[in-house]
């Protein structure tokens, strides 16, 4: 029984991403058929400052920035995966969501 309630918690939280990515896409994709010449240079610009920052980041922010983010893992998942604890994925990511809102509203 044990072993039924882990994978149905697992799928039910692997089904709560999809779904959510999913929205997330879905509106994604509408805003762009809307934009106009100028939004797309502004896309562009924004995308191109947001990857140089990105790049200046440490790597040890980096790649729990990353990690959160583009793999959309939770804290936890990340801390098991890079041996860490919590605390110290949870200070990294402030720090790299830090750095980057300070240097991307600067431009």
């Amino acid at each position: 029984s044990l072993l039924y309630k882990m994978a149905n918690e697992k799928f039910i939280s692997e089904y709560r991403k999809d779904k959510n990515a999913k929205q997330y896409a879905d509106s994604f994709k509408l805003q762009l058929i809307e934009e106009t010449p100028e939004t797309k240079m502004m896309y562009q610009e924004t995308l191109s400052k947001y990857q140089s920052v990105l790049a200046s980041l440490p790597e040890s922010q980096r790649v729990v920035f990353l990690l959160s983010r583009s793999e959309g893992l939770t804290y936890k998942e990340i801390a098991e995966r890079l041996d860490l604890s919590i605390k110290a994925i949870e200070k990294r990511m402030s720090q790299a969501l830090t750095k980057l809102r300070h240097i991307l509203q600067k431009h």
